[in-house]
């Protein structure tokens, strides 16, 4: 929540999303990070997990060099939410 709070004081067109991959994962070998680049200050953090079911396959799209673009819709920050 900390991450997200500090990202919604930049401009969404400030920030753009990668997916990385996280083979290494001792909980899920399929692990997809949530990367957010902050333009302004040359910064990076993952800001979580592409959800398990979706890395599966998502995963195995990676793995094979196929280039997934992500896109950076909206920032919601609080104590119960999270998108």
């Amino acid at each position: 929540q900390e991450r997200l709070e500090f990202l919604q004081q930049f401009k969404l067109e400030d920030l753009t999303v990668t997916l990385g991959r996280e083979q290494n994962n001792k909980f899920d070998c399929n692990a997809i990070q949530i990367v957010v680049h902050i333009k302004p200050i040359r910064r990076r953090t993952v800001i979580g997990y592409v959800p398990a079911k979706l890395a599966r396959e998502l995963s195995k799209v990676l793995d094979m060099g196929i280039q997934v673009k992500a896109t950076l819709m909206q920032i919601i920050a609080g104590a119960h939410s999270l998108t």
